[in-house]
C-alpha cells in the first residue's frame, strides 16, 4: 500500500524532483531520431557501434542530450557555427 502524501518524507520528495531533473536531460531513441533527421532503427545501430553514446536499459535505449550534441559537432564544420552578428564601427553611417 503507497504511503498517504502526507507521511511522505522530505527526502523521497526531494528524489522524486531530482529524477524529474534528470528526465530533462535525457533522450529516448524516438527522440535522438527526430532530432538527427533518422531512422530509430539507424539511432541504435550507431549507438550499438559506439558511434553515439547511450546506455541501454533493458531493450531500451537512452541518450544523454549532451552526448547527441557532442555527435552532431563531429558532423559540423567549425565555420558554419552560428557568429555574432554586429555592426562595426566602420559600417555605421551618421
Amino acid at each position: 500500500m503507497a504511503p498517504h502524501p502526507l507521511e511522505t518524507s522530505p527526502q523521497s520528495l526531494h528524489h522524486d524532483s531530482d529524477a524529474v531533473e534528470a528526465r530533462k536531460y535525457v533522450l529516448s531513441c524516438k527522440e535522438v531520431a527526430r532530432i538527427l533527421a533518422k531512422s530509430p532503427h539507424d539511432v541504435t545501430e550507431l549507438a550499438r557501434r559506439g558511434k553515439i553514446r547511450a546506455k541501454r536499459m533493458g531493450t531500451r535505449w537512452t541518450f544523454r542530450n549532451c552526448d547527441v550534441l557532442a555527435y552532431i559537432k563531429q558532423w559540423v564544420p567549425e565555420e558554419s557555427t552560428p557568429r555574432k552578428v554586429g555592426v562595426s564601427q566602420n559600417d555605421r553611417s551618421i
